[in-house]
């Protein structure tokens, strides 16, 4: 999948976001408070409405590819109701007496209007279908239909990378041994597609392909010279019809007797070794979404994890945020949109039409001297 353009409105917290355009790499930067994270949970909202989550006043409209470069937009809105922002399935939820509806959705391919829907009436392909969910979206609720299965699942594949919330060490594996999980996934794309978190994949990678485990190691030692070996721990216990299997990072330093066990690792050097496993674990074909690449980084760990993300292979797509001088000089200004706000409006520029990065001078110091982004956010 890749996003190529995308819009976005909040009825009940009166926000929106003009029609910005996604290259295969966009780096989004402006002053703090402009709106960066905001673009990035507004799609992770769009991604959660295709999975069949309800909000309430929200209304969409996001062009992407699928299937080698098949064109797909889909757009859409709920009703508005007066009170707190909803997310889930119940009846009342956050103090409403009833659900948002969706009062209209489409989806097109190619050019051909593939779904069409106002209010309760669903037309899939030209015949209405009957009356359905009205809370849920129409792709979610008819994703198995064959014309549908594809623009889907495509939302599957868009991945937030956050390295702060990978700190499971634990997985419960049901009626099943180690040696039975790492057969079933012996492959390297049968470990990217999983939906482990990233310490589970490392662990089966481990097992199945030690080779590339290595090379993992061996990018971590060259941040980290004062690590010679790393390794993870696994061990099994049974309770009633369960396997319970237990993962653990150790890192071996130099001039140091004994392992450093996972909880005394820094949070740096772990966050560190989870993103380079990240960057060669991803999925193919995912959208990568990653917000202030540098929290939690040391400077020894940023440039190095910033040249190895600008070297991935062509088959992913990134979204990024970012404060740091050395990841925004160190990616292209063609790659940046830079984010304003008036008010309650959201809109982005390419650095080039602000004219950021048409000369030899340090591009960050053109931009944080560029009236555009220092008045990023405008209240007149």
């Amino acid at each position: 999948m890749k996003i190529i353009k995308f819009s976005f409105k909040d009825n009940l917290h009166q926000w929106q976001l003009d029609p910005i355009e996604f290259s295969n790499f966009t780096l989004l930067v402006g002053v703090s408070g402009v709106g960066k994270t905001q673009i990035l949970n507004s799609l992770r909202t769009v991604v959660d409405i295709a999975a069949g989550h309800e909000y309430n006043g929200i209304s969409w409209d996001v062009t992407f590819s699928i299937d080698g470069g098949k064109e797909c937009r889909w757009a859409g809105g709920y009703e508005t109701l007066a009170g707190k922002q909803s997310d889930g399935f119940e009846n009342e939820v956050y103090g409403l007496s009833k659900r948002p509806q969706i009062k209209t959705e489409t989806l097109s391919i190619e050019g051909e209007v593939i779904i069409e829907r106002k209010g309760k009436k669903i037309v899939l392909c030209g015949s209405q279908t009957p009356i359905l969910c009205p809370y849920q979206s129409a792709i979610s609720l008819l994703r198995y239909e064959p014309k549908i299965a594809a623009a889907s699942n495509a939302f599957n594949q868009v991945i937030y990378s956050d390295t702060a919330k990978c700190v499971q060490n634990t997985y419960l594996y049901n009626l099943q041994t180690l040696a039975d999980v790492v057969k079933q996934f012996s492959t390297l794309e049968k470990i990217q597609a999983s939906k482990f978190n990233t310490l589970v994949k490392l662990a089966l990678l481990n097992h199945c392909r030690p080779e590339f485990f290595e090379h993992i190691k061996n990018e971590f030692i060259e941040i980290f010279p004062q690590v010679e070996d790393i390794k993870i721990e696994t061990s099994q216990q049974n309770f009633e019809d369960k396997t319970l299997i237990t993962h653990s990072l150790l890192i071996k330093e130099k001039g140091i007797k004994g392992w450093v066990d996972q909880a005394r690792i820094s949070s740096g050097m772990y966050k560190t070794f989870l993103q380079l496993a990240q960057m060669h674990l991803w999925p193919r074909n995912s959208v990568i979404i990653i917000d202030e690449f540098e929290n939690s980084l040391g400077i020894n760990c940023i440039d190095t994890l910033t040249d190895a993300l600008m070297s991935h292979p062509g088959d992913l797509q990134f979204i990024i945020t970012s404060h740091h001088p050395y990841i925004i000089n160190n990616i292209s200004p063609e790659h940046w949109k830079v984010v304003q706000r008036r008010f309650d409006r959201v809109t982005t520029s390419d650095a080039k039409a602000l004219g950021i990065g048409r000369s030899n001078q340090d591009a960050f110091i053109q931009l944080i001297n560029n009236d555009n982004y220092l008045e990023g956010i405008r209240s007149e």
